[in-house]
């Protein structure tokens, strides 16, 4: 623990360097419960809503700041005291209704950590299979199995109001061809129009109708779609099918391999171990990256080319 002596003359450290000493909780007084993304909502681990989709929340950020249950029974709600005196502190932190359609209705494009009320809001939500019970018929479709929903919000502070469900501005097409095309490649929640248009949604069985025929292979059952999108502020406009081109092969230069799953490892089928359990390899990706001589890995964006 000695620093070896420089400008600031011979000094002895002890070592970690005080003040940060961590409770690896969020109840310890005070409490410490933060909403959204928050590097600083942090005791060693996090108690921010982002660590429930980063998984790394403290042990006990749900009952502190969501429920005010550990294992459904309700947390001893007396704070150690301390230099504060004695404390009563109630849990949870912060009361979250559980739905999105409470007024004002919360919906949110994309990934959006903020978009949460005990549950996610955000278009995200459904990857993540987090979503607030009322998500798809608050944000979506209007509906609840089938059935429109009731549109009367209670009256509160904000007087009677009636709301418009699936609530504004999330109006979507549920196809990805409609102008401009939407095509995304890996895993991205932004590209959604009420079903997703990126490549993850062939694994997780969420793509739009016509993903596969807008995206991949411009063709629906075989046959190639119509290429002219209607027109509308933007004047006619043609486009081509499909919106990426992909070749189909895992060995196209530069060859292409992945550790694991990887769903940006792509080339209109896949080249990522994870294929061989989703059977959605590419045709040569066996001799490619299993039995051939040369492997590509992709690492951190990099493509690695490794001999055997």
């Amino acid at each position: 623990m000695t620093v070896s002596p420089g400008s600031h003359g011979n000094n002895t450290t002890s070592f970690p360097s005080s003040p940060i000493i961590y409770s690896g909780n969020c109840s310890e007084y005070p409490p410490l419960c933060c909403d959204g993304f928050n590097s600083s909502c942090y005791r060693g681990c996090f108690c921010d809503v982002a660590c429930l989709r980063n998984h790394d929340c403290c042990p006990d950020f749900t009952a502190t700041c969501v429920t005010g249950e550990q294992n459904g029974t309700a947390i001893n709600t007396t704070v150690s005291p301390g230099s504060h005196g004695n404390d009563t502190t109630s849990f949870p932190q912060i009361s979250y209704s559980g739905n999105c359609s409470e007024y004002p209705p919360l919906c949110c494009d994309g990934f959006n950590s903020s978009c949460y009320r005990g549950c996610f809001c955000d278009e995200a939500c459904l990857q993540n299979h987090d979503c607030c019970p009322d998500f798809t018929a608050t944000c979506v479709t209007g509906e609840q199995n089938g059935t429109a929903i009731n549109m009367t919000v209670s009256p509160g502070s904000h007087g009677n109001n009636t709301t418009s469900f699936p609530s504004s501005p999330i109006i979507y097409s549920g196809n990805c061809s409609e102008y401009p095309p939407l095509c995304c490649d890996g895993f991205n929640s932004s590209c959604y129009r009420g079903c997703f248009c990126d490549v993850a949604c062939l694994r997780n069985h969420d793509c739009c109708p016509d993903f596969t025929a807008t995206c991949v292979t411009g063709e629906q059952n075989g046959t190639a779609i119509n290429t002219t999108v209607s027109p509308g502020s933007h004047g006619n406009d043609t486009t081509s099918f499909p919106q990426i081109s992909y070749s189909g092969n895992c060995s196209e230069y530069p060859p292409l391999c992945c550790d694991g799953f990887n769903s940006s490892c792509y080339r209109g089928c896949f080249c990522d171990e994870a294929c061989l359990q989703n059977h959605d390899c590419c045709p040569d990706f066996t001799a490619t990256c299993v039995t051939g001589k040369m492997r590509s890995f992709v690492h951190n964006n990099f493509v690695m080319t490794m001999i055997m």
